[in-house]
């Protein structure tokens, strides 16, 4: 188990994904926290789940701490910033100037022109057997999501490329295995153990 994974096994946050029979590969998205002190506990801040399709479609799912929001800035800036500076997942930072933000001020004033830039949706999406009112941001094939959970001290996010949002079904994931089997499948080799590296001059035993 690497460490990542007992930092996931251990988080004080809920998970949330798609449904068990819902086909996709599975992995972890990302995580945001910190180690609790003599504690066996990761106080998390995000945890992230991301599904694949072999069409190259995804959707990731990340739920957000509320309180962990700097300066109560409002999620859906955040995600217009990611999708308008993200389109397709990838960006050249050299050939977008104008996001190269130098302080915290100038990166929420992008996020807040990113968002008017974009114009917010209503929505419905199904959590947990209940549904929940949600708002979305479009980008070309790519769009966001931000679900309030106002009864628990999280919200969800979504980002996704080509992923319909309709009858779009999520829910708690009580078994991260699948999805730590798929984050340590798409590491393969690095997971490996090294071979131990040879200082110069180090002459095998069975050779002196």
């Amino acid at each position: 188990m690497t460490e990542r994974d007992r930092r996931v096994r251990n988080a004080d946050l809920p998970a949330y994904g798609l449904p068990a029979d819902v086909p996709a590969q599975r992995r972890i998205a990302g995580m945001d926290g910190m180690v609790m002190t003599g504690q066996n506990t990761f106080h998390a801040a995000t945890l992230g789940l991301r599904h694949n399709r072999p069409d190259g479609t995804w959707l990731t799912i990340t739920v957000c701490r509320r309180d962990s929001r700097q300066g109560g800035h409002d999620p859906l800036d955040r995600l217009a910033w990611q999708l308008t500076r993200f389109p397709g997942a990838v960006l050249d930072l050299d050939a977008a100037p104008r996001w190269a933000a130098r302080t915290p001020e100038e990166l929420h004033e992008m996020q807040r022109q990113a968002r008017t830039e974009l114009p917010t949706e209503a929505a419905q999406i199904l959590v947990d057997g209940t549904t929940r009112p949600a708002s979305l941001l479009r980008a070309g094939a790519d769009w966001a999501g931000y679900v309030p959970i106002p009864e628990q001290a999280f919200d969800l996010e979504l980002l996704a490329h080509r992923w319909p949002v309709e009858h779009l079904v999520i829910s708690a994931v009580p078994d991260l295995a699948p999805y730590l089997a798929g984050s340590r499948a798409d590491l393969g080799p690095l997971l490996m153990p090294r071979r131990p590296r040879l200082h110069r001059g180090f002459v095998p035993t069975a050779t002196r």
